[in-house]
């Protein structure tokens, strides 16, 4: 295969930092064609919202428009790039998608018997536990499909013979023809490499902290015939790769455990995806942010500031030594124990409110909530923060907007649709029906 000759790699601690780099590189190469947009590809939609109104921000000469910015996420750059270059969307689409693999699992159940199904299976709603198991082994699936390509391609050659699992995708495979994305990855990557994807500009890939490694192979065999650039932002300036938690240095008994470190123990415990993706991309031309090497150990003016500091330069006591010197007026890092989710929400509405008002060059627009399962605050957020996407000027108001989320779980009647299925084997509480009541359909 063709060597990456563009595929560079910017690495900066500061996300900031790197949206700069980036629209100076943008307003710098623009497309030839006036019409033609620019390509940034984005982790999550909540990075693509941030980015896009940075770059409005950013761009006064412009009156604060970011326009004609094209910012799909990496699956949507994968699949709009197979079906141009293999002519078809099989690679991430087709019946390997999870609401159409879901019922091939629901057929492929019925003949393979084992301890756990069957007994999971057993009763009176085995058809209704079916359905639920095959959809979530729809989602497992999908994501062997995306993570674990080679466990898949070696249970389709006979491997772990007596794993219900690989019995399981192995019926499901008699049922689908078609080729899947573990089997089909390598052919785009060398039709990459020996043609491109048939364009010129340069092709961005912001904010990410992993990527698929189909998806980052599709990259390195693009960037053979166009500019690649990879905005990383790499929490630490220091060697961090090799760091290990204490526990997983003691199970280890070989030599090469001696030469582990733990280092900073937030690094070591939560950051292994950043980890490996920072190995893979180790082999890029790489420029580092001149910031983050001329940073100094400073006193810190919060608590927040002295844990970013202490993850930068991978110098944990930077933190014990603000924890002992921060006042408990220090609100840069707090901690709210909340009994329900409703509960969390009037409490952060409370904050942010009390933030706005000490703050008056503070804007709902600075602002990011993040959770690990967003969707399952959104039919809470009407009734705490009002209507979505509404400014009505009162000071008590926060306008708001929800990203990563379905429509299905943040539309009252989907969700009442939802209830009333549920319904008939709920325990009808006197709150469920109420609920159904307040939907107005």
């Amino acid at each position: 295969m063709m060597e990456s000759l563009h595929f560079n790699v910017h690495r900066a601690s500061r996300t900031e930092r790197l949206a700069d780099e980036l629209i100076a590189r943008l307003d710098a190469q623009r497309p030839d064609n006036p019409l033609a947009p620019q390509t940034v590809i984005v982790p999550h939609a909540g990075m693509r919202r941030w980015l896009l109104q940075t770059i409005a921000r950013r761009r006064e000469r412009a009156r604060g428009a970011a326009a004609n910015i094209d910012t799909p996420l990496p699956w949507q750059w994968l699949q709009r790039t197979a079906k141009n270059v293999l002519g078809d969307a099989a690679l991430v689409g087709g019946d390997y998608r999870t609401d159409a693999l879901r019922w091939h699992i629901y057929h492929a159940l019925a003949d393979v018997h084992a301890a756990t199904i069957d007994q999971y299976l057993d009763g009176d709603a085995s058809e209704r536990r079916r359905f639920l198991l095959a959809a979530r082994l729809a989602d497992v699936f999908t994501q062997y499909l995306v993570y674990r390509p080679d466990m898949i391609l070696d249970w389709e050659t006979g491997a772990d013979a007596h794993d219900w699992q690989a019995q399981l995708w192995r019926r499901v495979r008699s049922r689908i023809r078609t080729q899947h994305r573990a089997q089909r990855r390598g052919v785009l990557a060398n039709e990459l490499h020996a043609r491109g994807d048939g364009e010129t500009e340069p092709l961005y890939v912001f904010g990410v902290s992993q990527l698929p490694d189909d998806v980052l192979a599709s990259l390195r065999a693009v960037a053979a015939h166009r500019d690649v650039h990879v905005y990383f932002p790499d929490p630490c300036r220091e060697h961090w790769e090799e760091l290990r938690r204490l526990r997983s240095i003691l199970l280890r008994d070989d030599a090469e455990s001696l030469y582990f470190e733990i280092g900073h123990p937030l690094l070591a415990s939560l950051g292994r995806v950043g980890q490996d993706f920072s190995l893979a991309l180790d082999d890029g031309g790489e420029q580092r942010d001149p910031l983050d090497d001329r940073d100094a150990p400073t006193t810190a003016v919060s608590l927040l500031d002295a844990l970013q500091t202490s993850i930068r330069l991978l110098e944990p006591d930077h933190v014990h030594i603000a924890l002992a010197s921060r006042s408990r007026t220090d609100a840069s890092v707090r901690v709210h124990a909340c009994h329900t989710r409703l509960r969390e929400l009037e409490v952060l509405n409370d904050q942010l409110l009390g933030f706005l008002a000490d703050d008056t060059t503070l804007q709902p627009r600075d602002i990011v909530v993040m959770a690990p399962d967003i969707a399952a605050y959104a039919t809470y957020l009407p009734a705490i923060f009002g209507k979505p996407a509404h400014y009505d000027g009162a000071p008590s108001h926060i306008p708001w907007h929800l990203a990563d989320v379905p429509l299905a779980h943040t539309h009252p009647l989907f969700d009442g649709f939802t209830k009333v299925l549920d319904l008939g084997e709920s325990r009808f509480r006197a709150a469920d029906v109420v609920d159904l009541l307040a939907v107005p359909a």
